[in-house]
């Protein structure tokens, strides 16, 4: 399998974390349950250039996708409320969705993937694809500073201050704080709070055969370890200890067979 990552120049370091590329040409499982993570994905199929990118929002609940057996893909992680700014959309447009980027730029979108699968390389597609985005910086629509600061703060592990504090501090209401926030991320500040401290956990836990879940969940801000299982009931649908059995290779990608039960890793099985 190939992969690569590149960081994104500076102009655009704020709103992207990084542009990924995988060409696989292999894969066992059909199907996977992808969990959210809170933030925004730009991908496009190199195998199938016919076929529109596709942006896959801001999710606040687990996804259950079809796998294709080669799998050739490039990309872009955005950073929270990132492709709200560069995509010139709203995040609360594809949030808990996934949504073709045609929709949006029309027929460039398409001209886009089509270029992308005739780039030499991997890598020189993904300079192609930063020098479009980069382009299109110009265009870009500033995220508000009430909204940044709100994201800087929840960055911050565990929490200085609840969501209504973080709100007051940026000198807005309620109501247009969560107004502002869901538009430009996706999801309310409460619900993104949430779903970035499971995300905290599956990071700190991920490659540990026997994580310490009390002190995961009291490090990332729970309040007990029944705090954080309840989590992982509503984001990832099992347990804790049945998610480390399955040693996954992508903490965020839990391969499923055909008739939806979860298939163990071959790691697992042995």
């Amino acid at each position: 399998m190939l992969s690569l990552c590149a960081k994104p120049s500076a102009p655009v370091a704020g709103r992207i974390e990084l542009f990924w590329a995988v060409e696989q040409p292999r894969r066992e499982a059909r199907f996977e349950r992808v969990l959210p993570s809170g933030t925004t994905e730009l991908v496009f199929d190199l195998c199938d250039a016919a076929r529109p990118p596709l942006i896959f929002g801001p999710h606040s609940e687990s996804f259950e996708k079809e796998r294709a057996e080669r799998a050739s893909f490039v990309g872009i992680h955005f950073r929270p409320g990132g492709a709200a700014t560069l995509l010139g959309v709203p995040e609360s447009e594809f949030a808990n969705s996934r949504v073709g980027l045609d929709a949006f730029w029309g027929r460039a979108a398409l001209e886009l993937g089509a270029r992308l699968a005739e780039a030499a390389t991997p890598a020189a597609g993904l300079r192609l694809l930063e020098d479009v985005l980069l382009a299109r910086l110009d265009r870009a629509r500033p995220q508000h500073p009430g909204v940044a600061y709100a994201l800087d703060e929840l960055a911050q592990v565990p929490a200085r201050r609840s969501i209504g504090e973080i709100g007051r501090r940026a000198g807005l209401s309620a109501r247009r704080f969560i107004a502002l926030f869901s538009a430009q991320v996706g999801l309310s500040p409460k619900l993104f709070a949430r779903v970035r401290r499971f995300q905290r956990v599956l990071q700190l836990a991920h490659g540990q055969p026997r994580p310490n879940w009390l002190q995961l969940a009291i490090c990332c801000g729970y309040c007990d370890q029944a705090h954080l299982a309840r989590d992982f009931g509503d984001f990832a649908g099992i347990s804790p200890s049945a998610y480390v059995r399955l040693r996954l290779a992508d903490p965020n990608h839990i391969a499923l067979l055909p008739e939806g039960q979860i298939r163990p890793s071959l790691a697992a099985r042995a």
